[in-house]
């Protein structure tokens, strides 16, 4: 994690402030319920260290953050409801300009 001074000393270095930093945009973001066995092993075969087993929901998060980056989490869906909430209210608080 990187410390909060180095941080600051980027910025100054740089003549900017956190105001200046681009906020990130959700791009898409979705819960596939109920994955089925085949899904479940074509999800597998494409995603390294993790596993999401038959019967299973999916959340799919992308978002803007200078390229695109995708979350994808398995585990029950009011689990993954309250992730993507927690991940929504986080990078609503990030302070920064809209992008166009």
């Amino acid at each position: 994690m990187a410390h909060p001074a180095a941080g600051r000393a980027v910025l100054k270095g740089i003549a900017a402030k956190p105001a200046d930093q681009l906020k990130p945009a959700t791009l898409f973001s979705d819960i596939i319920e109920d994955i089925d066995d085949q899904h479940a092993v074509i999800l597998n075969h494409t995603r390294e260290a993790s596993l999401i087993l038959p019967g299973q929901s999916l959340l799919v998060y992308e978002q803007m953050i200078g390229a695109s980056m995708r979350v994808c989490m398995a585990g029950e869906r009011a689990e993954l409801a309250r992730a993507r909430e927690r991940i929504d209210k986080t990078l609503q608080a990030i302070v920064g300009r809209e992008g166009s």
